[in-house]
């Protein structure tokens, strides 16, 4: 699948250029699953280096997106920006109003491929998005059409497998909780369970960023 590098490409001849779960189990690990030990190069947005410039490809298409649910619950919309073009991450940002995505608090993010289903007679690409790293990282599983680079995707509804670690608390009327996910195989076991379950909404491509995001401060 060619890979999208829509405004992350600097020239060599001038340019040297809080996330909410759709999901009704939140899996999290304490440590990025994907990382510089361990899984790195398995991850989107990819270095790439040209006779005519550089930057980092996306496997995915930047700009708005609507998340949204079959329960009736309200849309959500999401922003997925590029970071730059020497350090290859991409930027989250979630709200219910896209008016004011550019003011939405952000996260960093990475997209996995985890293999491929068939589900409804097509074939479909089994993602994940690695989500934060400072505090670990929390993992939304999605699929969409085999090399579309805008979807539509599919979240799909994990479960907690029999024997992982259950997490929960609560304090006045607020509660955590959460699937403690240990290794990049649970997680790929998880989300090959989960395609075959009744999907817990949709993700649609609505168009380029609506307004510019204020850049994340490193």
């Amino acid at each position: 699948m060619k890979a999208f590098r829509a405004a992350t490409i600097g020239l060599l001849l001038g340019l040297a250029a809080g996330s909410a779960s759709a999901q009704g189990v939140h899996l999290r690990s304490g440590l990025p699953l994907w990382n510089n030990d361990h899984g790195a190069d398995e991850t989107y947005p990819k270095h790439f280096f040209e006779d005519d410039g550089f930057g980092c490809s996306s496997n995915l298409n930047f700009g708005d997106y609507r998340a949204t649910r079959p329960d009736g619950e309200p849309d959500d919309f999401w922003r997925i920006s590029n970071y730059g073009v020497f350090h290859c991450a991409l930027i989250l940002r979630q709200t219910s109003d896209r008016e004011y995505l550019a003011e939405a608090r952000f996260e960093y993010m990475w997209v996995i491929p985890l293999g491929e289903v068939t589900r409804d007679g097509e074939r479909r690409e089994l993602l994940a998005f690695q989500i934060g790293i400072a505090g670990g990282s929390e993992y939304l599983l999605l699929s969409r059409p085999k090399d579309s680079l805008q979807g539509p995707f599919e979240l799909l509804e994990p479960t907690c497998p029999r024997g992982a670690q259950f997490r929960e608390a609560s304090l006045d009327v607020w509660q955590t909780a959460y699937c403690v996910v240990e290794t990049q195989g649970a997680l790929k076991r998880i989300a090959f369970a989960a395609a075959r379950r009744p999907i817990a909404g949709t993700l649609e491509w609505v168009g380029d960023e609506a307004s510019a995001p204020t850049p994340p401060a490193d």
